[in-house]
């Protein structure tokens, strides 16, 4: 059986769309390889990935001070993002052992800093987002933003395969590093697949749903319910997701019809039962995996056009459910002109947009490589 070594920049768990998508590859890739997998803590995350049958924790690692990540960023020459997570031992276990592996599989932009060092065996690499482009619409200056590129190009170009979840975000490679990637779908979890439409009662609500520590998120929700809200305050909200900060509990207990419901273990009943999910960001890169499931759900989303970046080639036959809205004439507009949608027409979406989404699992991708 090959071996694969798995670098992931966080726990492995469901908390987030990105941890999500490592935890159903880890899950399949360990039915085919042996696979190794060294990851770096996050504050009240846990990895929910121990007991997989061919599947090892080799190294629990934590994240670097201040310090030591300026200190690696001036010896490394970049950009701090990426040298985070950098650790000197790791490295040089990394070119002691990379021989024993088959493929090294680096998750998470954050993690490409130790393709440096290695030469052999086969490099895969994960992008997310695109990071310049994150930090480009952060609007830092041109000297920033060139720091941060020309890191991101640097590594990228160690890679033997990389690979981005959007036609967008390859176009985006492409355009920026001369850099060439392949497109793997997101996972539509058994969780989604499970619920029967036909049988759910549409309840009258809008559905938030993040992972509310990431800025772009909670962003995005500070302004609506300072911005949007007051002037639909008759309309019913449930927020869902962990880590949403005191500032955004307090405008929130302000609204009777607002409810925040915290991490979910399964959102998806929330979201299939509520009227559309809403998606104000305005920062940010990458697909939204949360518009891809709210659509395998059957529910539209009102969102801005960065919620809807990337994803006009994977939703083409579902565009009817992507209500957009940029500014809060257009919300509001949008919220109200939401009409009720049944449980039937949410199952024939559903079934329209799995007809035509290729899901075309990263697992067939590996196969080919090794």
């Amino acid at each position: 059986m090959n071996s694969i070594l798995f670098i992931t920049a966080y726990p492995v768990n469901n908390k987030t769309a990105g941890q999500n998508y490592s935890l159903k590859l880890l899950e399949d890739l360990s039915h085919d390889y042996n696979v190794d997998v060294i990851y770096w803590n996050y504050p009240n995350h846990e990895i929910t990935v121990k007991n997989i049958k061919n599947l090892n924790i080799i190294m629990e690692l934590n994240t670097n001070s201040l310090f030591k990540t300026l200190y690696y960023s001036i010896r490394k020459c970049s950009f701090p993002l990426f040298s985070v997570r950098y650790d000197n031992a790791v490295n040089k276990w990394l070119k002691s052992n990379q021989d024993n592996y088959d493929m090294v599989y680096f998750d998470f932009s954050q993690t490409f800093i130790y393709s440096m060092s290695i030469t052999n065996p086969y490099k895969v690499m994960m992008c997310h987002d695109i990071i310049a482009q994150k930090y480009e619409r952060k609007k830092k200056s041109f000297l920033y933003n060139w720091f941060v590129k020309l890191t991101e190009k640097k590594f990228l170009k160690k890679g033997d395969s990389i690979f981005t979840f959007s036609a967008k975000d390859k176009l985006l490679l492409k355009d920026l590093y001369g850099i060439d990637s392949d497109i793997v779908p997101f996972y539509i979890g058994k969780e989604i697949l499970d619920i029967d439409l036909n049988n759910i009662e549409i309840e009258d609500y809008f559905v938030f749903y993040g992972a509310w520590n990431r800025k772009e998120n909670s962003d995005g929700l500070r302004w609506f319910l300072k911005e949007v809200y007051p002037s639909c305050v008759n309309v019913n909200i449930k927020i869902i997701g962990g880590s949403l900060n005191a500032e955004i509990k307090n405008i929130i207990s302000d609204f009777k019809n607002v409810r925040y419901l915290g991490f979910v273990d399964n959102p998806y009943k929330i979201i299939a039962r509520s009227k559309a999910l809403i998606a104000p960001l305005f920062s940010g890169a990458g697909v939204k995996v949360k518009v891809i499931e709210a659509l395998a759900l059957g529910t539209p989303i009102i969102g801005t056009d960065i919620a809807f970046e990337g994803i006009d080639n994977i939703v083409s036959n579902s565009k009817e459910f992507l209500i957009k809205a940029n500014d809060k004439r257009e919300f509001i507009e949008m919220i109200e002109k939401c009409s009720d949608i049944s449980s039937e027409e949410k199952a024939t979406a559903q079934t329209i947009f799995l007809a035509n989404y290729n899901e075309g699992k990263f697992i067939k991708k590996i196969k080919s490589i090794i």
